[in-house]
């Protein structure tokens, strides 16, 4: 048994908690009573700026997906349009569908009371993809908090932005040709006079607040006025 060993040891422990002891004491004797105040009060505004960041993550993720859908089921009721066009396509006019960016402004307008800035948005793939600037920094008597959060949202669109311009081309490609605008989609169609009404059946589900909050199988419809489509043909 090494006794020089079992004294050194005991008594290099207390040397050491004497000499941590010292220091933190004059740590704060020298800081004074606002530094020991600092010490706590970081501590608790990094916490509550923390938890703070945690919440407007779990409520931007939710609010995202519900204005999505939202969007897309006034988007499909208005035929792609802005409302004012009572969802009747006119080429060569303000009612003419710009699909992408008219779905983008009216997202905008539902989520503009959000009071959430988005930094940039676009659509790809046919999803929506968010990027919005969280800034949590704030400054106080003895310290600053920097803390910045970007984060990216992914949400799923359920509406097929390809086919409903491929769509559009090929009423335009048949008015152009004075084909009978029944016959050259697979869309289903019904006609009122001059009229063609179209539905296009999408078999996926929103969830969309009415009286309650339920699921719902969105159809994306439009119509025509066979007289009056805007566009010019070419005769030659």
């Amino acid at each position: 048994m090494n006794k020089k060993g079992d004294i050194f040891m005991p008594t290099f422990a207390i040397i050491t908690l004497i000499i941590l002891s010292y220091a933190l004491f004059a740590l704060v004797i020298k800081a004074g009573e606002d530094k020991t105040t600092f010490i706590g009060q970081s501590q608790a505004e990094l916490l509550k700026t923390y938890q703070k960041a945690e919440q407007d993550l779990f409520y931007l993720e939710n609010l995202v997906k519900y204005k999505t859908h939202e969007t897309i089921n006034e988007f499909s009721k208005n035929g792609g349009l802005k409302q004012e066009c009572n969802a009747r396509w006119k080429f060569n006019s303000n009612c003419e569908p710009d699909f992408e960016n008219n779905f983008i402004e009216l997202f905008k307008n539902k989520f503009e009371n959000s009071g959430y800035d988005i930094k940039e948005i676009k659509i790809q793939d046919n999803n929506l993809i968010l990027k919005f600037n969280l800034d949590y920094s704030k400054k106080f008597k003895n310290f600053n908090i920097d803390y910045n959060l970007q984060p990216e949202f992914k949400q799923e669109i359920a509406l097929d932005f390809t086919k409903l311009n491929d769509l559009k081309n090929e009423i335009i490609k048949c008015i152009n040709a004075q084909k009978d605008l029944t016959t050259c989609t697979n869309e289903k169609t019904s006609v009122s006079g001059d009229i063609i009404f179209y539905t296009i059946e999408n078999n996926k589900n929103i969830l969309i607040l009415t009286d309650k909050l339920e699921f719902k199988k969105i159809d994306f419809k439009f119509e025509i006025d066979q007289k009056d489509t805007g566009v010019t043909i070419q005769v030659f």
